[in-house]
């Protein structure tokens, strides 16, 4: 699965759950950045992610906090690959940390690698944004 995380990524499917949660520019802003990816940036895009989330999968099975140094260099690399798509303000961290927590088909990405990964990268996402 990590390796399919992204693989096929079709964003398009998620345009009506994106319009009704953030709105119609908030999905144009996003369509139109995928969109105007080369094949390969995009791939790099995808297997940043990929390389991140096994990374807190490492993590959590090594027992780290989310507030250790370690973590949070993870954490640094997780806000830097956000940051191609929006302004990750501190509101967007943990709003997305709880997403990644509540919402299956985000969380899955991260606890494939360990259960409650998803947990830690929630928790490490708030850390991070109280230190912003």
């Amino acid at each position: 699965m990590p390796a399919e995380a992204l693989d096929g990524f079709d964003h398009t499917r998620y345009e009506q759950e994106v319009t009704e949660r953030w709105g119609r520019d908030a999905y144009q802003r996003g369509n139109d950045w995928w969109r105007s990816l080369s094949e390969p940036e995009k791939a790099e895009f995808q297997q940043t992610q990929r390389d991140i989330a096994a990374d807190f999968g490492a993590a959590a099975l090594a027992g780290l906090a989310a507030d250790s140094p370690e973590v949070q260099a993870i954490t640094a690399r997780h806000v830097r690959w956000l940051s191609a798509t929006t302004d990750p303000t501190p509101q967007y961290l943990t709003g997305l940390g709880q997403m990644y927590v509540e919402d299956e088909r985000f969380g899955r990405i991260y606890d494939q690698h360990a259960p409650g990964t998803a947990v830690l990268v929630r928790d490490a996402l708030r850390v991070y944004a109280d230190r912003m």
